[in-house]
């Protein structure tokens, strides 16, 4: 009877012992939970506040780059010389230490790059030459051939190929309905595609939008994006900035064909870090020269001085880590944003 007792008193504490352990493996795990879940969100609130502070980071390197541009123009004006360079304040990329990360900024000019918006305006003699006549094209268009023929010169792109190409775009940018040459397309054309399109018939924004022009492959428009931008109508090319690449598109008005890789080199090497004062120095430069007998080296298009500019902001803080691509206008002398875009790397 003892023993019978004894066993049920044992059962009994077994029993509380497990119901104790239940409650103690309970409370343990809401505790973590709960522990877990206050981590989680503080890492969020951390995570956004992060977030904002990357945000203001970037809103300060455009004004940062504003003051650059507008110190430069300043600089330029004391110095009787507009002229905008490599070797200039602006052009360096700058990087600046922050309490919980870093910010790196540099500015580029837009118009060391082929504005696309600029190949619309038809050349004046267009109806009086042959299909592939340099004299059916404006200095710009013939510019772009060249380039077109300069993306892969282990296999060129045929000049008759290369025209198509402008001529296509030239359509898709220009407001009639009419198209230019045999490459040309327009609404017909791009009404039958899959899916169909509407050409723009404006001013490009964005350089992205040449992906629906006939003609234009993905590996084209690739090889093809480094060198051209899209800005509002009158940007020039600026000869202080472009690379040797877009150098060499700079040729006589009676040629297609780009200058030869010598000439693009010698191009560089003569303009160095601080550029030329104005276009009549480089045309009286020692390329130029040398091909003034085979024809007029035209300046139309061409400056020393620019008015946009590209300004890449990259900034991280904590984990954060956001970029920002602006572009920046700058007449008489005051910069300003004229549109920008912002994304999570």
């Amino acid at each position: 009877m003892g023993r019978l007792k004894h066993s049920n008193i044992q059962r009994q504490s077994g029993a509380v012992m497990i119901a104790a352990l239940m409650i103690f493996v309970l409370v343990v795990s809401l505790s973590v939970g709960m522990g877990a879940h206050h981590q989680r969100s503080l890492m969020r609130a951390e995570s956004r506040f992060h977030g904002n502070q990357a945000r203001e980071y970037l809103f300060g390197a455009e004004q940062m780059g504003m003051f650059a541009l507008d110190q430069d123009y300043k600089s330029d004006q004391e110095n009787g010389a507009m002229v905008d360079s490599l070797d200039e304040f602006w052009a360096q990329p700058q990087t600046f230490p922050l309490d919980e990360g870093v910010m790196e900024g540099e500015i580029i000019d837009a118009q060391s790059r082929l504005d696309v918006n600029r190949l619309g305006v038809l050349a004046d003699a267009e109806d009086e030459a042959g299909p592939t006549s340099p004299k059916r094209f404006t200095a710009d268009q013939r510019r772009f051939i060249r380039l077109l023929q300069l993306l892969n010169e282990e296999q060129p792109m045929d000049v008759s190929a290369a025209i198509e190409i402008l001529e296509a775009i030239v359509d898709w940018i220009d407001a009639d309905d009419q198209e230019f040459g045999f490459g040309g397309a327009e609404s017909l054309y791009y009404q039958r595609q899959d899916p169909p399109v509407t050409p723009a018939n404006r001013l490009l924004t964005s350089v992205t939008e040449l992906r629906w022009v006939k003609g234009m492959t993905p590996e084209l428009f690739a090889a093809l994006q480094p060198y051209i931008t899209a800005l509002p109508a009158g940007a020039g090319l600026n000869i202080n900035t472009v690379d040797r690449t877009l150098l060499r598109t700079i040729n006589v008005s009676t040629t297609l064909a780009p200058l030869p890789a010598v000439d693009g080199e010698a191009l560089e090497l003569e303009r160095g870090a601080v550029g030329y004062g104005d276009v009549a120095e480089f045309l009286a430069g020692s390329v130029p020269s040398s091909l003034a007998s085979q024809g007029d080296l035209s300046s139309e298009g061409l400056v020393v001085a620019s008015d946009f500019f590209f300004l890449t902001a990259k900034v991280q803080v904590g984990r954060q880590r956001r970029s920002m691509l602006s572009i920046l206008q700058r007449q008489n002398g005051v910069a300003k944003v004229i549109r920008h875009n912002d994304f999570v790397l």
